[in-house]
């Protein structure tokens, strides 16, 4: 049996299953369900407005759905990974997805991400400027999630950026954990396995 936590439109989250083997849900998907007992059995899965997904293995990975923002975390430093960044925002402009970038660790003050910064803006990327570890630049990334349209927002980035520094602030109790930087290679060491 393949279970499913579901949504419902009065906020209520309920334990479900998917009716089918051929059934793929992720998260952000709208689906049709019957109770069969006390249980919801999953009977389809709506076509999605948008998506996002990513290439594993030569196939490409549906990883969420219906996104009503997209918050891509960066960082100063060497975890500042461009061609990550800009594979994301290309993929939700083509899918009409709004998209955000936080850039984290602005105590490093690191002059090439700060040039990079100024790129961003110039075509018109809206940028939070933040030191998640010391609760700066929160403020109005928060404001932002608190606009009532945004149902499912994503962060994304690579490993070590603060994408579970910034679910700690932002969601008191969820115990996401964090790791350092690794100073051999200057990358992150991945911790953040949810989608």
């Amino acid at each position: 049996r393949r279970f499913i936590t579901l949504l419902t439109e009065k906020g209520d989250v309920i334990e479900g299953q998917l009716s089918s083997k051929t059934l793929e849900a992720t998260v952000g998907d709208r689906v049709l369900y019957d109770f069969l007992g006390d249980v919801p059995f999953v009977r389809e899965i709506q076509a999605p407005r948008n998506e996002l997904t990513r290439s594993y293995r030569d196939q490409n990975r549906k990883i969420a759905a219906n996104v009503d923002h997209l918050l891509i975390i960066t960082a100063h430093g060497p975890t500042f990974n461009t061609i990550s960044v800009d594979r994301m925002l290309a993929v939700a402009s083509l899918q009409g997805i709004p998209t955000s970038l936080v850039v984290n660790k602005q105590d490093l003050q690191d002059p090439v991400a700060q040039e990079l910064e100024g790129i961003y803006r110039s075509v018109g990327v809206q940028l939070f400027p933040a030191a998640i570890k010391q609760s700066i630049g929160i403020e109005p990334i928060e404001a932002l999630l608190r606009v009532p349209s945004l149902k499912t927002v994503v962060l994304a980035g690579v490993s070590g950026v603060g994408k579970s520094t910034l679910l700690n602030k932002l969601i008191p109790g969820a115990a996401q954990r964090t790791n350092e930087v690794s100073e051999r290679t200057g990358q992150g060491k991945q911790t953040t396995t949810q989608p």
